[in-house]
């Protein structure tokens, strides 16, 4: 049987974005799990460093999740993973800005960033 903190992470990274911990809880416990019943296993996974917080009205969690292209990293881009915390307190400045569009605006917004994000690192590989 998978610990609650597996069950979790597993949940998480089948998600496309960020999730409140009441979701969580309702997904991944049951239908009437309430936030408080993950909240403590939600921060030590963040401690842990499997996990990352955005601060907003609700707060969110998403899952780190390591792509293949960043295990093969070349050794001339040194900088990367300060490029990517960087990238994630945007993330985090953005999604309180967008408290007002719709999904599809978001989804269409964020797409693009993801667009403009993945031509920088290129460039880096590049030069």
């Amino acid at each position: 049987m998978e610990s609650l903190d597996q069950s979790i992470l597993l949940f998480l990274l089948q998600q496309e974005h960020p999730c409140t911990a009441s979701w969580i809880a309702t997904k991944v416990i049951k239908h009437d799990a309430k936030a408080k019943d993950v909240n403590p296993t939600l921060y030590k996974m963040k401690n842990d460093g499997l996990i990352n917080y955005i601060e907003g009205r609700p707060p969110t969690w998403h899952a780190i999740k390591k792509s293949e292209s960043e295990s093969n990293k070349s050794e001339k881009i040194t900088d990367l993973p300060v490029i990517q915390s960087e990238r994630d307190l945007l993330d985090e400045r953005i999604t309180k800005m967008l408290g007002n569009m719709s999904i599809e605006e978001i989804e269409f917004f964020q797409k693009s960033l993801n667009d403009r994000f993945e031509a920088f690192k290129k460039s880096l590989t590049d030069s």
